[in-house]
């Protein structure tokens, strides 16, 4: 199979949490929890895609710092910037993640990599429709499906790079991935400071045991504590 890449999104100038991909998570940034688990999975390569914007040369330092392989692009153009990352580390199939999800599951990105080059699909998902935790979700999908999105979306569309494949989902194939429950209702993204000290709570009781715990135990987290109540 060609060359299969993940695309982490990423910007300092976020509206409700700024800087939240730099905030501390149990002694690393969260954006370095998100590369970390994303290099678990059996993807070729893991790149940041951050924006132009001054205020994001931050991310870039930090990935020069670390060695980690990096773009920059339009700061509101996601998809354009998208398209340019994979142009520029000629990726033919790309994973879409973002850098406000410090609970993202490598084996359930294994899974969907296992799904997709299995089957003749433009898209496999797990999030059009939503059944796994908010934040958990993540797309694979072809060169060919994001050059298709690239010269048709248009308006918010290219801020958020595939939902005008899943609003035009006739021109497409696309497999969803759906959970055993529906799970949508927990949140495992970093958008508010209180999401910030539940994150700090559910990494206090996992990341020592492991450092890359992922669905199973978020999942028995939230359903114990619904016990409880």
């Amino acid at each position: 199979m060609e060359k299969i890449g993940i695309i982490i999104q990423a910007r300092i100038n976020s509206t409700r949490l700024p800087a939240k991909v730099m905030l501390n998570l149990k002694g690393k940034p969260i954006l370095q929890h998100i590369v970390e688990r994303c290099r678990k999975t059996n993807a070729d390569e893991v790149i940041v895609a951050t924006s132009k914007n001054k205020k994001d040369d931050i991310i870039e330092d930090f990935c020069r710092k670390n060695n980690y392989k990096y773009y920059r692009g339009s700061e509101s153009d996601v998809l354009s910037r998208f398209f340019e990352c994979a142009n520029q580390f000629s990726i033919k199939h790309i994973i879409r993640a973002t850098a406000d999800d410090p609970f993202i599951d490598y084996e359930l990105m294994n899974d969907m990599i296992k799904k997709y080059s299995e089957g003749d699909w433009d898209c496999v998902n797990n999030e059009s429709p939503l059944t796994f935790p908010y934040g958990m979700n993540c797309c694979i999908f072809s060169y060919s499906a994001l050059k298709n999105m690239s010269e048709n979306a248009k308006g918010d569309d290219r801020e958020h790079v595939v939902t005008y494949m899943y609003k035009n989902k006739d021109k497409f194939r696309i497999l969803n991935i759906k959970s055993d429950e529906d799970y949508s209702r927990y949140r495992a993204t970093v958008d508010t400071i209180d999401d910030y000290y539940r994150a700090h709570e559910i990494y206090s009781k996992f990341y020592l045991k492991n450092n890359f715990f992922g669905l199973k135990e978020f999942i028995n987290f939230f359903k114990e504590e619904e016990n409880e109540k």
